[in-house]
């Protein structure tokens, strides 16, 4: 039996969910802080060059591999940890270290401490996303778990939205208080970005408690859970399947929608990078929230037509992103491609938020975890690397560029469909059983 008391949730209890709602608005703030302190090292290009004799390089490996390598490494044992120890110490823990990790990266004095220093932020923010899902699903009724999940989701991806305008402020402000300070601009910098979790993680000390576990059941091995997901494989690998290639689409459009603005429409980078900032936001905050909505009213209506709504978005999506590559201005293609994108975002989060109810307490938080994995190596690892292959096979008449990222929107686009419907059926038995609670 878990270590947490095995009794039923007080969702009846005022406190109780003044009390969850408090920890959903912390846990956002801290999913939001990840991401500046993750994305920090991108607008510190040229002083860590010049100060400690970086290479481009080696500035990759730690911007991308070493985080996104020990990211999915630490993800699983995290998880565990999550689904059958505390959850708040946990949470606590990761980010008290990856905090600790980036203001001690103002310290380092060569590439070895901070390419440690990069793994163990990589570390600790990785024991957040799971656990935190789990502890919110645990602490709030079912009537209110949707909203709950898409609102930690929604911060989260307005945190990735203002992750570099909150970092540019920071730098900003480093740079005229470095004389004063006795610091350099980049190390002043980073202690500040490491501060905010520190301070957040002791209100969430005050006020979050560990609840109940929703289902009274045993601590569960990780052969317990892949025998769950072989057992619902037509769900769980067409949810997976299709998340990870809605965001192979997403990825590339991240990764080389700058450079399509640049080289198709002459945009200068500090434009383009403006406008896709403000693209970035609308999809990823608009799409997080919405989308999930959506799929949930139309179930408690027809849910045979909600089941196929993530197949109907991939492909809808897939078109608006061939159309916004052949689009004849920057407008057509920021306009076309934001709604693209909204819909990939939206898919994606729903999925999120709904296996949190559909996968038994004792194992949610790997779950979850396997599908970020799922996602984080489908998108960001495969995504940006086949614009530039698909390119050269896909007709060129609108540029090898935007043939790429077509033969993406192509590939995405019929991974996704053929497995949201695959999953369809049992997306089907889900609905009906979530609308009977």
């Amino acid at each position: 039996m878990s270590e947490v008391a095995a009794v039923a949730p007080r969702y009846s209890d005022g406190r109780s969910e003044w009390r969850a709602w408090a920890m959903l608005v912390i846990l956002g703030l801290l999913w939001m802080v990840s991401f500046v302190d993750r994305f920090i090292l991108a607008l510190l290009v040229a002083p860590l060059k010049a100060d400690l004799h970086l290479n481009d390089v080696q500035l990759g490996l730690l911007f991308g591999t070493f985080f996104a390598v020990f990211y999915a490494l630490m993800g699983i044992p995290l998880a565990r940890l999550a689904d059958n120890h505390n959850r708040k110490r946990l949470i606590i823990a990761g980010v008290v270290f990856w905090s600790l990790c980036t203001i001690g990266s103002a310290f380092a004095t060569n590439y070895a401490t901070l390419a440690l220093l990069r793994i163990g932020l990589a570390t600790g923010e990785a024991a957040l996303t799971p656990a935190a899902f789990s502890l919110l699903t645990d602490a709030f009724p079912p009537r209110r778990r949707m909203i709950a999940g898409t609102l930690l989701s929604a911060m989260g991806m307005m945190g990735a939205s203002i992750a570099f305008i909150a970092g540019a402020g920071v730098i900003a402000w480093a740079e005229q208080a470095q004389a004063s300070m006795g610091m350099s601009a980049w190390r002043l910098a980073l202690m500040i970005v490491g501060m905010p979790g520190i301070a957040l993680t002791v209100a969430f000390a005050f006020i979050a408690r560990e609840p109940s576990r929703s289902e009274l059941e045993a601590k569960v091995s990780m052969g317990d859970v892949f025998r769950f997901l072989r057992k619902e494989r037509a769900l769980y690998g067409g949810l997976f399947a299709g998340a990870g290639a809605a965001q192979l689409i997403s990825y590339a459009l991240i990764a080389w929608s700058a450079a399509h603005l640049s080289r198709s429409f002459g945009l200068a980078s500090a434009e383009a990078g403006s406008w896709l900032g403000l693209s970035q936001f609308v999809s990823a905050v608009g799409g997080t929230i919405i989308v999930p909505f959506v799929i949930r009213i139309v179930a408690a209506r027809n849910i045979t037509v909600a089941s196929l709504l993530p197949a109907t978005g991939v492909i809808a999506a897939g078109i608006l992103v061939v159309l916004s590559t052949i689009s004849g201005n920057a407008h057509s293609f920021l306009i076309l491609s934001t709604m693209g994108a909204f819909l990939l975002v939206g898919i994606t989060n729903a999925i999120l938020v709904l296996i949190q109810s559909t996968v038994p307490g004792s194992m949610r938080a790997t779950v979850t975890s396997l599908l970020l994995i799922c996602v984080s190596g489908i998108g960001l690892g495969l995504g940006p690397a086949l614009v530039p292959m698909l390119g050269r096979i896909f007709p060129q008449a609108y540029g090898e560029l935007s043939a790429g990222l077509m033969g993406v929107a192509f590939v995405g686009c019929a991974i996704g469909t053929g497995a949201f419907f695959v999953a369809a059926r049992s997306l089907r038995r889900e609905f009906a059983r979530l609308e009977e609670r």
